[in-house]
């Protein structure tokens, strides 16, 4: 097994078209990971015939990787299926930028996610506006709850956001809150349930009120919001409009 592996990786050593190799080595699979710098489709025509039980062959482009690396570096997050490389064998690589990602990725692994202040500005106006507009809203209007449904999804991510909890879809969001946080998950059903509209708000109340107590609190209407000069007057000294338009401004939902 060991000489067919070896055989498989000198024979992409020797093509023009790959720059490197990956290794993520398994229980029971390893799993093969090509950068090629022309068409990957070619690659994986070229071994799409020799995925096995033991054996799995990707191919990634250069330029996909280089992306990949400015995004860890810009963002602080790559998807998950990159992220794995942190742990993989550089098997070979001819212009230095396999080892680069591996270490860039593994610096993203090791250290938890954190929002800046923009981030959490955002948050913070953006759950007290939509908090705002459902209270006041008519209780049959079918927008109010399109707001509901909307506050509940930003509480939630703002949630995960916080705890520095990498996810990638929407019922995994959902399950971790459930194992970490009963209460907020059983706020959250009581919030969509459709039953009292005043139990519901309170839901919400709370809702807010926790996901948002690690970084102040909910937004006061006239707290500034510091986005800079109002675009309308040009000097955000002599402007008129209040904290709560300029946040509706920047930070409103879009429906």
């Amino acid at each position: 097994m060991k000489a067919e592996m070896m055989e498989i990786v000198e024979h992409l050593r020797l093509r023009n078209d790959v720059v490197g190799v990956f290794l993520l080595s398994g229980k029971v699979r390893s799993r093969f990971v090509a950068v090629a710098q022309s068409e990957s489709q070619c690659l994986e025509k070229l071994w799409h015939g020799m995925d096995g039980d033991i054996i799995s062959f990707e191919v990634v482009g250069l330029r996909e990787l280089e992306r990949m690396i400015r995004t860890a570096e810009r963002n602080g997050y790559v998807p998950p299926e990159y992220l794995s490389l942190a742990d993989a064998e550089v098997l070979f690589d001819t212009m230095s930028i396999l080892g680069e990602a591996k270490e860039k990725f593994s610096e993203l692994k090791n250290r938890r996610f954190r929002l800046n202040e923009s981030d959490q500005r955002r948050y913070r106006c953006e759950l007290s506006l939509l908090l705002k507009e459902i209270i006041s809203a008519d209780q049959t209007d079918l927008a109010g709850e399109i707001r509901i449904y909307r506050l509940i999804e930003t509480a939630l991510r703002c949630y995960m956001d916080l705890s520095g909890i990498r996810w990638t879809n929407l019922d995994e969001a959902i399950e971790r809150i459930r194992k970490r946080d009963v209460d907020l998950y059983e706020k959250m059903r009581e919030a969509i349930s459709g039953g009292e509209w005043e139990r519901r708000i309170a839901a919400m109340e709370k809702i807010v009120a926790k996901v948002l107590r690690p970084i102040g609190g909910m937004w006061r209407l006239d707290e500034p919001i510091a986005v800079g000069r109002c675009s309308r007057c040009r000097e955000s000294s002599f402007c008129l409009r209040s904290p709560e338009d300029e946040a509706r401004r920047y930070f409103r939902p879009i429906l």
